[in-house]
C-alpha cells in the first residue's frame, strides 16, 4: 500500500510539473534527448524518495522545489560522469604518438581533467566524511 500511494505521488508530480522538469533540464544540458532521459532519472529518484522527503519536513513539503533540486542535481551527477569518462579515439592518440615519437610525455588535458574531477570527487567525500555526526 505504501509504494501505491508513493506511485500516486510521483503520478501527480509528473502530471503538475513534469514538463516544468524537463524545460530546466533542457535549459542546463541544451540536448533533447539526454533533458528526456534526465528528466525520467528524476522522477524514478523522486519515487524512491518521496515517502522519506514528505516524512521529513512534516505537512510543509514543498513537491516542486524539492523536484526541481533532484533534476538540478541529476543534472550535475550526470555532467560530472561525463567529465570523468570524456572519450579519447585511439587513432589520436596514435598520431599524436607518430609526430613526436623523442619527445618527453606531457599529460593531456584530458587526462589532468579526469585527475582534477577525482581530487574534488575525494575532498567532497572527505569534507562530508568530517562532517559526520559520529555514533
Amino acid at each position: 500500500m505504501e509504494t501505491n500511494t508513493a506511485a500516486q505521488a510521483v503520478e501527480g508530480l509528473i502530471a503538475d510539473y513534469g514538463k516544468l522538469v524537463f524545460h530546466v533540464i533542457y535549459g542546463l544540458t541544451h540536448h533533447w534527448q539526454e533533458s528526456e532521459d534526465l528528466s525520467q532519472e528524476t522522477f524514478l529518484l523522486a519515487f524512491r524518495g518521496i515517502d522519506a522527503a514528505r516524512a521529513a519536513p512534516g505537512p510543509q513539503f514543498q513537491a516542486k522545489a524539492w523536484l526541481l533540486q533532484i533534476a538540478v542535481n541529476t543534472v550535475r551527477m550526470q555532467q560530472r560522469r561525463q567529465r570523468a569518462l570524456r572519450f579519447l579515439p585511439f587513432a589520436d592518440l596514435q598520431s599524436k604518438q607518430d609526430e613526436s615519437p623523442h619527445e618527453a610525455e606531457v599529460p593531456s588535458p584530458v587526462y589532468e581533467e579526469m585527475q582534477e574531477a577525482g581530487d574534488a570527487d575525494r575532498r567532497a567525500r572527505s569534507g562530508a566524511a568530517m562532517h559526520k555526526p559520529r555514533p
